[in-house]
C-alpha cells in the first residue's frame, strides 16, 4: 500500500484499489496472516499486540421435550468456581420450545472448542441433571456449538482489554495509515467493542474518513 492505492493479493488472485477497509477481526490480526507492506506503523502494531480476543462459544441444545419452568428465562447453576460455568437460556421463554442456548466463556469456552459432539452432551447433561435431576442424555435430540477461537476466520469471539492496554488501542488500531488504508470492525471502536452496533458504526466512520481523505 502507499498514498497512491492499495494492492491486495493472495490464493484468490490480485486486485488494486484506491482505498482498502481493513474489517478482519483483531484475532486475524494478531496471527500475522495478513502481510502488509510496507508493515503498519510501530504504534498500530504494539496496540494489536495488547489487546486480546475474548472467547465466548454458544451451545445450541435440542431436547425431546422443555423440562424447565416456562417461565423460565435462565437457569444457573451456582457452583463454588467458575472453571466450568455454563448458563443456560431457554431459546423461546414463555413456551413449549424445547431448546436451551448454552453460554461458555474464557478459558472453559476454550476447552470445550477441542472436546467431540458426545463429550459436550455429557457435560451440559451433567450439569442440568444437577438442577433437573430426571433428565438423561437420551433427551439429547442434537447439539451443536460455536468454535470461535479455532476459527481462522476470526480466533476468537470479540475484543476485551487487558490489564496492560486501554481504550487508547482501541482507537489507535482504528486510525487510518496513510491516504489508502482504513480500519474497522468492533475492536476499533472504544465505546461499543464487542458489539454489533460498534463494528457498524466504525465502518460509518471509516467511510467518512475514506470521504475526507
Amino acid at each position: 500500500y502507499t498514498n497512491a492505492g492499495v494492492t491486495a493479493s493472495g490464493p484468490w488472485g490480485e486486485f488494486e484499489a484506491e482505498k482498502a477497509i481493513i474489517t478482519v477481526p483483531l484475532g486475524v490480526l494478531k496471527q500475522n496472516t495478513i502481510q502488509f507492506t510496507p508493515p503498519l506503523p510501530e504504534s498500530k502494531r504494539e496496540s494489536i499486540s495488547r489487546l486480546k480476543m475474548g472467547v465466548l462459544n454458544k451451545i445450541v441444545l435440542t431436547l425431546e421435550k422443555a423440562f424447565w419452568p416456562v417461565e423460565a428465562h435462565r437457569l444457573g447453576l451456582l457452583r463454588s468456581k467458575f472453571d466450568e460455568r455454563i448458563e443456560y437460556f431457554p431459546a423461546q421463554p414463555g413456551s413449549k420450545s424445547p431448546i436451551l442456548v448454552c453460554l461458555a466463556y474464557g478459558d472453559y469456552a476454550r476447552k470445550l472448542e477441542h472436546l467431540s459432539k458426545q463429550q459436550i452432551v455429557n457435560t451440559t447433561i451433567s450439569q442440568l441433571q444437577q438442577m433437573f435431576p430426571a433428565i438423561t442424555i437420551s433427551d439429547v435430540v442434537d447439539l451443536e456449538i460455536t468454535r470461535w477461537e479455532s476459527d481462522p476466520m476470526s480466533r476468537g469471539s470479540y475484543l476485551h482489554i487487558p490489564p496492560n492496554a486501554s481504550l487508547r488501542d482501541c482507537e489507535t488500531l482504528g486510525q487510518p495509515v496513510g491516504r489508502s488504508l482504513f480500519f474497522a470492525g468492533e475492536a476499533t471502536n472504544p465505546r461499543y467493542l464487542g458489539t454489533v452496533h460498534g463494528a457498524y458504526l466504525s465502518g460509518l466512520r471509516a467511510a467518512r474518513e475514506i470521504e475526507t481523505s
